[in-house]
């Protein structure tokens, strides 16, 4: 239900971890919508092994969206997953970097993705979609 044709994040990132299985991976996803098609792919395409050997254990992903807006997934400010792996940020219309936007990126984003001693990836990913409609408010 989303504008993906190829998810091209979720691809880079399993041909890096099938040349290193251990890589820890960040995927940073600034833009109008939420990346909803990332999130399915990390829930619903697990090898089920546990998550020592599940390679979606081994990404991280943060999605930065407008709210409310399609496809009106990621409403609310939580981290869910299989393996609390996917932090939804949605963000206000007005936002700016200035007005909201730099304290949700620098308080959540960055720290979910980026934490010494917690999760330091070796390979962060940016999705930056840049599939605004004129229709979106």
């Amino acid at each position: 239900n989303g504008f993906c044709i190829y998810n091209f994040a979720m691809a880079a990132a399993s041909h890096a971890l099938s040349i290193d299985p251990s890589m820890k991976i960040s995927i940073l996803d600034w833009d109008v919508h939420f990346g909803q098609g990332v999130m399915d792919i990390l829930d619903k395409c697990s090898n089920g092994d546990g998550a020592e050997n599940d390679w979606t254990s081994h990404v991280r992903y943060a999605s930065l969206h407008q709210v409310p807006c399609f496809p009106y997934e990621g409403q609310s400010r939580k981290i869910q997953g299989r393996y609390d792996n996917v932090m939804t940020i949605p963000i206000q219309p007005e936002s700016t970097w200035c007005c909201g936007y730099r304290e949700l990126f620098t308080t959540y984003a960055l720290p979910f993705l980026c934490s010494k001693d917690v999760w330091e990836p070796d390979l962060i990913i940016v999705c930056a979609g840049y599939d605004a409609l004129d229709s979106d408010e």
